[in-house]
C-alpha cells in the first residue's frame, strides 16, 4: 500500500538532515518488525521504537529549539504564559529573568529571534484566538483576558495579525499565520 505524502517521498518531506531521517526510517522499521515478535515482547518492543521515532522527529521540529533555551528565558516565557492578563513590559520580564533591562532584551532576541514585546504579543493574540473559537465570551472580555485593556486596540492588531477582525474569527475559525 502507498505511504502517507511526504513519507515515501523525501523531496516533499523536507527534514534538513539525512542522519536523523535515516534513524527515523529504521525506527520505524523496528516497529513493524516488533510486530511480528512474540506477543509477551511486542508491545514493549514496538513501544520503544515508536519512541525513538518521536524523539527523532522532535530533534527536527523547529520549535523544539525551546528546550535549548537559557534557564532565564524559559522562566520569561513561562511567566508571559501564566501572566497574560498583567502588565508584561520589559522591566518586569527583565525582572523575571533577573538580568538588566538591555541585557535581557538582547538575550531574548537572540534566543527567540524577536523581541520581548512582539512575544508578548504573539502569545496575547493566538490566545485570544484560541479563545474565539473556544467560547462564547465577548471580544471585550478576551481582549481584557489576553491583556488588552482597549478592545478597539486589541481589535486593530488582531486584524494585522490575522487578516481579519476577531468576530470573523469567531464565526470562522481563526487560523494562526
Amino acid at each position: 500500500p502507498p505511504l502517507a505524502p511526504g513519507i515515501a517521498d523525501r523531496g516533499v518531506m523536507v527534514l534538513g538532515a539525512q542522519a536523523a531521517w535515516d534513524g527515523i526510517e529504521a525506527a520505524l522499521h523496528d516497529v513493524v518488525q516488533a510486530g511480528r515478535q512474540p506477543a509477551r515482547l511486542q508491545g514493549d518492543r514496538a513501544m520503544n521504537a515508536m519512541e525513538r521515532v518521536l524523539l527523532l522527529a522532535d530533534d527536527l521540529n523547529p520549535l523544539h529549539r525551546s528546550a535549548h533555551l537559557d534557564p532565564r528565558i524559559r522562566r520569561v516565557l513561562d511567566h508571559v504564559g501564566a501572566s497574560l492578563a498583567t502588565a508584561l513590559d520589559i522591566g518586569t520580564l527583565a525582572g523575571v529573568a533577573g538580568l538588566s533591562r538591555s541585557r535581557f532584551s538582547v538575550l531574548f532576541a537572540q534566543q527567540m529571534q524577536m523581541t520581548p514585546q512582539a512575544y508578548v504579543e504573539f502569545t496575547r493574540l493566538s490566545r485570544a484566538a484560541q479563545l474565539l473559537t473556544l467560547s462564547h465570551w465577548p471580544v471585550a472580555r478576551i481582549a481584557d483576558e489576553v491583556g488588552f485593556a482597549d478592545p478597539y486596540y486589541f481589535s486593530t492588531r488582531f486584524r494585522l495579525r490575522f487578516g481579519q477582525p476577531p468576530t470573523d474569527g469567531r464565526l470562522a475559525g481563526t487560523r494562526q499565520a
